[in-house]
């Protein structure tokens, strides 16, 4: 709970909080982008590092074999929700930035409802242990991506209506914003990494 915290600390939260308060609904969505890309980005990078990732872990861990098997298992799965992860982290953030608290508190309780009932099944109905507990997080962060895309989607379309696109490509690929964002949070977003 303190790596969600303080990635959503990281995320977009402050950024969102701002664009909405000035009235700039064309912003908030450039945000949104910005931060989704990022952490869909760093999430796909951590799976392309798998192999070199878990011997460090490994080896900074120590442990018994049968410990080294276990966190091997885990890792070879769990590895797999990372763009998830991340991405979810964006999503929850910009529900912070929003001051949607409700959907904030629902999103939460729907990550953690459905990885409690999935870790339960996977490892006491069907025996899979570490890895079903792994297996369990992976499908429940991915689903509550899912349902954190939509639910953010809906918050920030513009509309039928609407003459802007809902994704505003020139302001989501402006150098010096992606420069703003990343110099505001690198510090935490490697601190994050790191725990992860």
């Amino acid at each position: 709970t303190r790596i969600r915290a303080a990635f959503r600390r990281m995320g977009p939260r402050g950024f969102v909080a701002q664009a909405a308060g000035a009235g700039d609904p064309v912003e908030v969505r450039a945000i949104v982008a910005r931060t989704l890309i990022t952490g869909l980005f760093l999430g796909m990078a951590l799976i392309l590092l798998q192999i070199p990732l878990r011997v460090a872990a490994l080896g900074l861990l120590g442990g018994s074999e049968p410990v080294e098997t276990g966190v091997r298992h885990y890792f070879h799965i769990r590895i797999w929700g990372a763009p998830a992860t991340l991405g979810l982290y964006a999503l929850l953030g910009t529900l912070i930035g929003l001051g949607r608290m409700h959907a904030l508190l629902g999103l939460q309780l729907l990550l953690n409802g459905l990885n409690l009932a999935l870790d339960v099944g996977f490892v006491l109905g069907l025996g899979w242990g570490v890895r079903g507990i792994a297996l369990g997080t992976v499908i429940a962060e991915w689903i509550a991506f899912a349902v954190g895309c939509r639910l953010v989607w809906r918050l920030i379309h513009p509309g039928r209506r609407s003459q802007t696109a809902m994704w505003p490509w020139k302001r989501i690929l402006m150098r010096h914003e992606w420069r703003r964002m990343m110099s505001a949070n690198t510090d935490i977003l490697w601190r994050t990494l790191a725990l992860l």
